[in-house]
């Protein structure tokens, strides 16, 4: 999953310059260069969660299996309370996709309206809405909430994929299309305490601190 997500900066980075230049037949160049990287990535995406995903090296071909068969029956958000059965780190993972998934979905449509695709380019279409990813990650967070369950793990979620919810969140765009799973996305995540995030947080790096010194004085 980390290397889906490796081109994403720079994805982003070259939209940043396109979206800004006059337009030119260099920045047209760029532009399909950019549209062909966006297919190109949501082709690896749609490889991880119907192919990669249950290919662990942890799994048993029949958990594999078994696997495969709730994620293709259940809705993406109501996923995350069978993944986390499989672990903490592999609800991250899932996470991370999610994540991935709100990037390309919203920067490619709008890559698509200032530089519309030519007959012969592949574009990328979103299999679910916005609203459908930002509530699959918030239904996430509870899992990382509970003590001594995921470690370090919590500020990671907090940091990456929570952060991009709560970014397309604020967005008035997004919004207004009035996708009712974007409220309630939005009401998870407010009713996640802070204070509880942060206790989480600081047992976490105190029970790191401690085995660190622990580690020392063994040495």
């Amino acid at each position: 999953m980390w290397d889906t997500m490796a081109p994403i900066p720079g994805l982003l980075e070259m939209w940043d310059t396109l979206k800004t230049v006059a337009p030119s037949q260099d920045t047209e160049n760029l532009a399909s260069i950019l549209k062909a990287r966006c297919y190109e990535i949501g082709t690896q995406i749609e490889k991880w969660q119907y192919d990669l995903a249950t290919a662990g090296p942890s799994f048993t071909p029949e958990e594999a299996s078994a696997l495969r068969t709730q994620i293709n029956a259940l809705a993406l958000e109501d996923l995350p309370d069978v993944l986390i059965t499989y672990g903490p780190w592999y609800l991250f993972t899932w996470m991370l996709h999610w994540a991935t998934c709100l990037v390309l979905y919203c920067t490619a449509p709008l890559i698509y309206l200032r530089f519309p695709p030519m007959p012969s380019e592949r574009i990328v279409t979103a299999p679910a809405s916005i609203g459908t990813y930002c509530l699959s990650i918030s239904r996430c967070v509870k899992h990382f909430l509970e003590p001594g369950k995921a470690g370090m793990l919590v500020e990671q979620v907090m940091r990456i994929p929570v952060s991009f919810v709560q970014k397309m969140l604020s967005d008035p765009r997004l919004r207004a299309t009035g996708d009712p799973k974007l409220d309630e996305a939005e009401m998870m995540l407010k009713n996640v305490d802070r204070t509880e995030i942060e206790l989480a947080m600081r047992e976490n790096a105190n029970q790191g601190l401690g085995q660190f010194r622990g580690d020392r004085r063994e040495s």
